[in-house]
């Protein structure tokens, strides 16, 4: 009962073993697949990335150009304004100066009207005080008809002169207040030109800020964009060092697929498989000639029987399977199913606790199903999954 147990623990540590062996080598592979499909995933959308990155820089260009020229417009506008500015300045000047030499002609015509005045208030000092009486005093004081002639003719040309400087002096003074009229609407109509100027030359100020402004956010952002799409370009070339390294890793698997797959086939071909883990017992090899002897298979079968036993009961004639199958558990030193003993056992041959007959009627299950031993599929590798 102690055999048993024990045949039963080592079998199933076996399967466990074998199980695991073949999950690892499928996990690292479709893993690896896996982490290869991801990587190249995205190494296709960091392309992509960059490729919209090079169509923003590209607009951002235009933009940038756009904006350039928009600035230098509008500085040659402000050149021109500039220009009209200085312009409006020196003619505003040229009137200002005009008004000036005009205000001192008046003032030189005031003069000489003021001095007319005190000529003849020196020549008729009474007259200009006193009014009309002295007029007529001075025509009757006359001594004579020609003294009185002569009065007469010397206060009419004195009145006449008097009369021609005081409308003298009122054109002068009316030419005086339309000039003086005339100087204060050309400044009114300068300052509001000079004020309108003004604005139009701060407006444009402001509008040069403005796209001065919008020039350096287009620059800042073809900055960034410079440098997403190097971190872009940066993360590609790391992606395809992955994928190299992926690829290099998957094909090295292969290779070393490969390489075991031929190595079974030579050991096949030369009838001398390799045995993992614990090697069997004399009276195994002894159970297991002789059973193929009885079956009639050659005895390079002997080697590939060995392997197989191991690897199902470790060489115990009296292990059974924890496992059902199909209300049924694998026995023996082949580990069989009884109804498949019972199927493929040799007549004298049905006891499935024997070594010999278990032997017997696996060989004829393996005959029947694959021809020969060495083609079960994983046999001597730690990719067998079972017969």
């Amino acid at each position: 009962m102690k055999i048993i147990l024990q045949g039963h623990i080592y079998r199933s540590l076996v399967a466990v073993i074998v199980s695991i062996s073949f999950i690892a080598m499928t996990a690292i592979g479709a893993m690896a697949q896996t982490t290869l499909s991801q990587v190249q995933d995205a190494y296709h959308r960091a392309q992509g990335q960059i490729v919209v990155m090079d169509q923003k820089l590209r607009l951002l260009g235009l933009k940038e150009e756009t904006a350039n020229h928009s600035w230098t417009v509008l500085k040659m506008q402000v050149a021109v304004l500039s220009s009209e500015q200085k312009h409006m300045y020196a003619t505003l000047v040229r009137i200002q100066y005009q008004g000036n030499r005009d205000k001192k002609k008046l003032q030189r015509v005031r003069g000489k009207v003021q001095m007319q005045r005190q000529l003849l208030r020196k020549l008729l000092v009474i007259w200009y005080e006193e009014g009309a009486q002295p007029f007529l005093d001075t025509l009757l004081s006359s001594k004579s008809l020609s003294d009185l002639y002569n009065r007469y003719v010397a206060l009419s040309l004195v009145t006449k002169q008097q009369q021609h400087i005081e409308n003298e002096a009122k054109q002068e003074f009316v030419y005086y207040h339309a000039l003086t009229i005339k100087v204060n609407q050309e400044a009114k109509q300068v300052a509001l030109l000079w004020q309108a100027l003004a604005n139009k030359k701060a407006l444009a100020r402001s509008q040069t800020t403005k796209e001065h402004s919008i020039v350096l956010q287009l620059a800042n952002l073809k900055q960034q964009s410079v440098a997403k799409r190097t971190l872009d370009r940066q993360m590609v070339q790391r992606l395809a060092s992955k994928i190299a390294a992926l690829q290099q890793r998957i094909e090295e698997q292969r290779i070393r697929e490969e390489q075991q797959r031929a190595k079974a086939q030579q050991n096949a071909a030369s009838g001398t498989p390799t045995i993992v883990g614990t090697l069997p017992s004399v009276s195994l090899q002894q159970d297991l000639g002789t059973a193929a002897k009885d079956a009639g298979v050659p005895s390079s079968w002997v080697s590939w029987l060995s392997v197989l036993a191991m690897a199902e009961s470790g060489g115990n004639p009296n292990a059974k399977s924890p496992f059902v199958v199909q209300g049924e558990q694998a026995s023996g030193l082949m580990q069989m199913l009884p109804s498949t003993f019972s199927q493929y056992a040799e007549s004298g041959h049905t006891d499935i606790w024997n070594p010999t007959d278990n032997a017997i009627a696996a060989i004829r299950y393996i005959e029947a199903n694959y021809g020969a031993p060495w083609h079960i599929p994983g046999i001597g590798t730690s990719s067998y999954q079972g017969y």
